[in-house]
């Protein structure tokens, strides 16, 4: 007869083992194929290069990885709209918890952030789909973030020292 330790132990280590391995034959998720996806932001206006994969680990979660080029001599706004666009077509894709995708423009390197986007482009697709939706963007129309509030003054001591 095992001892309660051993007992637990034994459990646990079947548990993890069996979590392991459904882990690594879930399916992909619903939404658009990876490859479509890389091929869909290669096709955006100003993209000159895309590497993009899909990573999945115990430290980073679910996200996409890689490194997307945008052409030097595009303007803020053009930009803005490739990271839209961007990150519209991820949004309908596998889903993620985190991203480690960079978009480079000329010597500015950013990594985009991925979040919930329901509000902006709606709710993930239920199914798997053959192509991301792209929306048209027109450099100009993105809103243009807020400016960061001025920071208040320090407060200034007053009065005399103590003694």
């Amino acid at each position: 007869m095992q001892s309660p330790r051993r007992a637990l132990a034994a459990t646990t280590a079947a548990l993890v083992a069996g979590l392991a391995l459904g882990a690594c034959s879930l399916p992909p998720g619903s939404g658009v194929p990876d490859d479509v996806l890389a091929e869909q932001i290669g096709e955006i206006p100003g993209v000159t290069s895309v590497t993009l994969e899909y990573r999945s680990d115990w430290t980073r979660g679910k996200r996409y990885a890689g490194e997307i080029v945008a052409d030097p001599a595009l303007s803020e706004p053009e930009v803005r709209c490739v990271v839209r666009q961007v990150s519209e077509i991820l949004w309908q894709g596998r889903r993620t918890t985190d991203s480690s995708l960079v978009l480079v423009h000329g010597d500015q390197r950013a990594t985009l952030l991925m979040g919930d986007r329901s509000d902006t482009f709606g709710p993930r697709p239920d199914r798997p789909r053959p192509t991301a939706t792209v929306t048209p963007c027109e450099p100009g129309s993105e809103p243009t973030p807020e400016p960061a509030p001025e920071p208040e003054p320090e407060p200034k001591i007053t009065g005399a020292p103590r003694s």
